[in-house]
């Protein structure tokens, strides 16, 4: 899903996290949990446990029946019977598990090992049957039975010995195996930890800096820089994040910003020039009150002259009419001494009317 911008919020760090530590942390529980299971399997101590009593078991049953010789006692009997019992239900136990602490029987390696072990059972317990037997019924064969009982003794306590030693072995090896699989597996999730470390610094971290240099550069006033629109480029695909995102919107804030100095200095040079004009216009507003007061006082000195000549007329009012005669030149000039002084003024209210316009 792409927004009108270009940016995929599938492709955005959030989501790109998220899986990446999904897939870490799924590694690490399928390793663990094939290592446990692995353990479980290579997990033989109760059953080399019980292979290793067995011997000391079959001592002890060649031992009660010596005892039984020399006691006769009935409750001595019971515990060999007992004892054979208990004896092959261990015997049962290695071969299908289940018993006495062991949960799954004993490996195929072994299993021809437990069935001679087996075997040597059967022909042990009859004859220390026999050797029983013979005692109740006083039959004088005792040394000669029990003779080939211990033999069958040593025989299957060395094949419950070596079914130890293999079953120990195969513990040993398996437990090694496992070790290295827990070593290969730490080694992988430091591995895995380390790529994802350095994709984010390359990916992520260092742009974001770049960034964040750029923003610092467009502060001091270098309104030039600008930062790559790239974004997180694997194996030459793009995924349009927030990096990239970034990248556009620190360049595009960059030209508007541009932009508005631009406008700003074009804005600034029009007032300059319009400025400019306001001080013409104002230079020759006061040359035109200049010229205004400057007529205003020749119209006074007009007047003055005109209300003199008017008085000198006056007196003179009786006199010749040469006297007369001068006296109407005087007016004429004082009339058109008056009409320059109104064209004077119209003069400075059309001088007045232009300043203002402008």
């Amino acid at each position: 899903m792409e927004s009108e911008r270009g940016f995929n919020r599938w492709h955005s760090l959030r989501v790109r996290y998220t899986l990446a530590f999904g897939l870490i942390g799924l590694f690490l529980l399928v390793s663990i949990f094939i290592t446990y299971f692995y353990q479980g399997d290579t997990s033989m101590g109760p059953m080399i446990d019980l292979a290793g009593a067995q011997r000391m078991r079959a001592v002890k049953i060649a031992n009660m029946v010596m005892m039984f010789h020399h006691t006769g006692d009935l409750e001595t009997k019971q515990k060999i019977e007992e004892a054979l019992k208990d004896y092959e239900a261990r015997l049962e136990a290695l071969k299908g598990g289940g018993k006495f602490g062991v949960k799954r029987g004993i490996p195929d390696a072994m299993r021809e090992k437990l069935d001679h072990a087996f075997s040597l059972f059967y022909d042990y317990r009859k004859l220390v049957k026999a050797a029983v037997k013979d005692l109740e019924e006083k039959g004088g064969r005792f040394r000669e039975i029990y003779g080939r009982l211990t033999q069958k003794m040593d025989d299957l306590v060395s094949v419950m010995n070596d079914i130890t030693n293999g079953l120990a072995d195969m513990a040993r090896k398996q437990m090694i195996y496992s070790n290295r699989f827990q070593i290969l597996t730490l080694l992988g999730a430091l591995f895995l930890i380390l790529v994802f470390a350095f994709a984010n610094n390359y990916y992520t971290i260092s742009p974001i800096v770049e960034g964040v240099r750029a923003i610092e550069e467009l502060s001091k006033g270098n309104l030039g820089v600008r930062v790559r629109e790239r974004g997180t480029s694997v194996l030459g695909y793009e995924f349009r994040d927030e990096v990239w995102l970034l990248r556009q919107s620190i360049n595009r804030a960059a030209a508007n910003i541009t932009a508005i100095v631009k406008e700003i200095k074009e804005a600034s040079n029009q007032l300059a020039s319009a400025s400019t004009e306001l001080s013409g216009t104002s230079n020759e507003l006061s040359r035109g009150a200049s010229e205004q007061s400057g007529r205003a006082s020749q119209v006074a000195t007009a007047s003055q002259e005109l209300s003199a000549t008017i008085v000198e007329v006056a007196k003179n009012a009786s006199g010749t009419a040469e006297k007369t005669r001068e006296a109407r030149e005087v007016a004429h000039e004082g009339s058109r001494v008056v009409e320059r002084t109104v064209e004077a003024m119209e003069g400075i209210a059309t001088v007045t009317r232009e300043t203002s316009s402008a």
